[in-house]
Formats: C-alpha cells, structure tokens, sequence
C-alpha cells in the first residue's frame, strides 16, 4: 500500500508539471537545510580513485533545481545531478522542516538528511534498487557535531546499502551546511579483500543559490 501511494504522488507531480491549464501557485523558495528555489545550483569536482587510493581522473558534476510542483500544497523540487541518469520518473527533494530533507526516487521517498541530537542514530531504512546485489534495503545514519570541509562546517549523514544476504557493499556519506547545501560526496564499495575503498568523491566549487 505504502508503495502503491507513493506512486500515486509521482505520478500527481509528473502530471502536475505537464498540465498547463492548472494554475499552480509561482515558484518559491523553502528555507531548511538545503535551500530550495528553481535554478539554484552547486557545481561540483568529482575525483575517481582506484582501490589503492590512487587518483585516476577528475570531472564536473552538477546538482540543479529545474522545477517546482505542489502536491496537496507541499512544494517538491525536481533536482538533477548529472552524474545520475538511471532514476524513473524523477527526483524531488522537499524541505519536511527546518533540519529534515526529504527525497522521492523511483516512486520511493525517504529521508535524504536529517540533522540529529544523538549521534551515531538511525533515521530511516528503505528498500535498495539497486541493480548488481539482491534486493536489500538502505540504512541512513545522523551524526552530531560539524566536521570541517574545505572551510565549511558541515553535519554528517551516512547510507549503508545492504543486500538481501546481509552484505553491506556500498557507503555514502554526506556532508552537509546548513543553509548551503551539499559540500562533500563520497562513494565508497569493497575491494577484492572485502575492504571499504573510497571510489570517488563530489566536492563544492562554486553554486549560485537564493535563500
């Protein structure tokens, strides 16, 4: 059922974009940890790395904001980042409030980041797609405190992607300012040994935003 509603909503968002004849309210902005307005945008270096640390090649990525839509007077956010091509029917981010970030991909919304009291603590768990594991599920984890990248203090969120026999394959960690947006991505999968490598990172060089 769960599942059956979510693709209820994309599929309102999708139509909501290509109705011209159903005024929607005019683009806003959403305050929250991500800022939130239709042509902001961070532009990114993505590093590559080989399983031994060696840096093998460096290119752009960018995260844009094409659109906003309203469903049952919620504002989402179509985002595109160019190093992703592979998710169905969009994704939107949604400011849930002012230390929450929402994302729907594929008909699945989960929290994206999540800003904690506690450290180390589980915020949410969703079913994995991906396609080279058994289907398993995503773990995210909040953590407290700021950690320092490249001159931005930045709160830290992790995924842990697990397959259906219990292998944890895949990492992602985000680090986040407030207000900002994302500073630093890094992919990390297993080596031959069963070892976490860094494969390659996204860091902030320049975005034009309005909050």
């Amino acid at each position: 059922m769960y599942k059956i509603c979510l693709l209820i909503i994309t599929s309102t968002i999708i139509f909501s974009c290509s109705k011209s004849d159903n005024p929607t309210p005019p683009p806003t902005s959403t305050k929250g940890l991500i800022p939130l307005a239709v042509g902001n945008s961070w532009m990114y270096k993505k590093s590559n790395f080989d399983s031994n640390g060696n840096l093998v090649s460096t290119t752009g990525d960018t995260i844009q904001i094409l659109s906003q839509v309203y469903v049952n007077g919620v504002a989402y956010y179509q985002q595109y980042q160019t190093s992703v091509t592979n998710i169905k029917g969009g994704s939107f981010f949604v400011n849930v409030d002012s230390n929450t970030v929402d994302k729907i991909d594929s008909a699945t919304r989960y929290t994206f980041f999540k800003e904690v009291s506690t450290d180390n603590v589980l915020v949410d768990t969703w079913t994995d797609t991906v396609q080279t594991h058994c289907e398993g599920h995503n773990d995210l984890y909040g953590y407290t405190g700021t950690t320092n990248i490249n001159s931005h203090d930045c709160l830290k969120n992790v995924v842990l992607v697990t397959d259906c026999t219990g292998l944890t394959f895949e990492k992602w960690i985000y680090y986040l300012q407030p207000s900002l947006g994302l500073v630093r991505i890094e992919h990390y999968v297993l080596d031959n040994k069963g070892a976490f490598y860094l494969q390659f990172s996204d860091d902030l060089e320049k975005y034009s935003i309005s909050n």
